[in-house]
């Protein structure tokens, strides 16, 4: 027979058992927890200590829940951390350092010997910079020359169109030299003998073509005025 159990601790064990596996019912209201600052050590990752600028003032405030001794014991412990580090790495490229060194005897004589032709390289390179810059400037000199001409030419040729037609009309209009006396032509005779209508048509037709022929010149002269050309002031009719 089982002893009597004063404390009833079976069936308090029951009890919480039961209570584990049963779903906690929604009527229950559990109570929120507090977010407890979480213990972050001291590392790489740390931005307050890979910044550029390391700030005190907010490096301390980022570990305000330490206290100044354990804050310190922390550091020490970094500290330590990055010696061991330190010389791992020291240890781990030793043998490269000492090949490094090594290799690299006898190097300032080879390199004195490379430097020894720098110097007619850029005296030559020099030269050739200055032969290459008087080349172009004579070939822009030449382009500039071409195109002077080219505008030249093209205002002589202006001016020889503004002569041509004011040729045409003094032609038209029987403006005869000094010291010359032109026959006019038929249709503008008073003894002619074409008809009165037809005399009136080749009237009109010559009229048309005085027109076409001054407006034409008209249209010449003002393209020569823009290069401020003498003989278009010469030229220049009275109106």
């Amino acid at each position: 027979m089982a002893p009597p159990d004063p404390f009833q601790l079976e069936r308090l064990a029951e009890e919480l058992a039961a209570r584990e596996l049963s779903p906690p019912s929604g009527s229950e209201h559990v109570p929120p927890q507090p977010d407890l600052p979480i213990h972050v050590p001291l590392s790489h990752d740390n931005a307050f200590l890979a910044a550029e600028t390391f700030d005190v003032e907010k490096f301390l405030l980022s570990r305000s829940y330490t206290s100044l001794p354990e804050l310190r014991t922390e550091l020490r412990e970094y500290l330590s951390s990055l010696k061991e580090e330190l010389v791992q790495l020291i240890n781990d490229d030793y043998e490269d350092f000492i090949s490094l060194s090594t290799d690299l005897r006898g190097e300032g004589t080879r390199m004195s010997r490379l430097k020894a032709p720098l110097n007619g390289l850029r005296e030559q390179i020099q030269v050739s910079r200055q032969s290459l810059q008087i080349i172009q400037n004579a070939i822009q000199a030449k382009l500039d020359a071409r195109s002077k001409l080219r505008d030249e030419k093209a205002l002589l040729h202006h001016l020889l169109k503004i002569s041509e037609s004011i040729t045409r009309l003094e032609s038209l209009l029987l403006i005869s030299k000094p010291n010359h006396v032109e026959i006019p032509p038929p249709h503008l005779s008073g003894a002619t003998e074409i008809g009165p209508g037809k005399t009136r048509g080749s009237r009109g037709k010559h009229l048309s073509r005085v027109a076409t022929e001054y407006t034409q010149l008209l249209y010449i002269v003002s393209k020569a005025r823009v290069e401020n050309c003498a003989y278009v002031e010469v030229i220049q009719w009275v109106r």
